[in-house]
């Protein structure tokens, strides 16, 4: 797949999945490609791998099986139906790693057309969630990138969903590894856009003082 977008739209997209790389994050892999046009001016853009290893799964989004419910009781109450029937799925704890992510990164763009299943093609059961992808409107969609709790956006949502603080609890990252996640997502985005003078600590202090957020509210619950 490529992706196209204004350098905002690029550098965010490519920050976010250097970030979640670095933690180990189930995401989709991006490489940045640049191409000289027939005008001669040079376009840049974003390819995803194919993680249907060339069409061995079947990606099934969540719309298929949630509409356009996006609520996540609504949701992780289905899936945990669905691990009733194989415990090795993990769905749930994906799924809330994914709403995390989301709400540490500002994706203000996660809908259920981009989120979903691997299925196995020959036999059509559900393998695992599909590795997470579409950050474009991440970070760099947000008004104000200045974090506070009085105004902590998609964070906020997330820490008032009991169930959701119940199971990120003990799959959250170290704060240190917060740390050497944005320093390594800085490095490795400054590598790709080398002549953009961009000012990443918007986004490492905001990254930061989310996690700090939702540490808060996890320890206090």
């Amino acid at each position: 797949m490529f992706k196209l977008g204004s350098k905002t739209e690029l550098i965010s997209e490519y920050y976010a999945h250097c970030f979640l790389k670095h933690l180990n994050v189930n995401c989709a892999d991006y490489k940045v490609e640049r191409h000289v046009l027939e005008t001669g001016l040079e376009q840049e853009c974003i390819v995803t791998k194919d993680f249907t290893q060339n069409a061995q799964y079947d990606f099934e989004p969540f719309f298929n099986y949630f509409n356009e419910n996006e609520d996540p009781d609504f949701i992780l109450t289905r899936l945990a139906q669905a691990e009733q029937n194989d415990v090795m799925l993990r769905l749930t704890e994906d799924y809330v790693k994914m709403c995390y992510y989301d709400a540490l990164l500002m994706n203000v763009d996660r809908h259920n057309l981009n989120a979903g299943f691997l299925r196995d093609s020959q036999n059509g059961n559900i393998i695992c969630l599909a590795p997470n992808f579409d950050y474009n409107l991440s970070l760099s969609a947000a008004v104000s990138l200045h974090f506070n709790e009085t105004n902590a956006d998609l964070m906020k949502f997330f820490t008032e969903n009991d169930r959701l603080l119940e199971v990120m609890g003990p799959l959250m990252p170290r704060r240190e590894e917060i740390i050497s996640a944005v320093e390594f997502a800085e490095e490795m985005t400054k590598k790709a856009f080398p002549n953009d003078n961009f000012k990443y600590s918007l986004f490492s202090d905001y990254i930061i003082s989310a996690y700090d957020y939702c540490r808060k509210k996890i320890c206090s619950n």
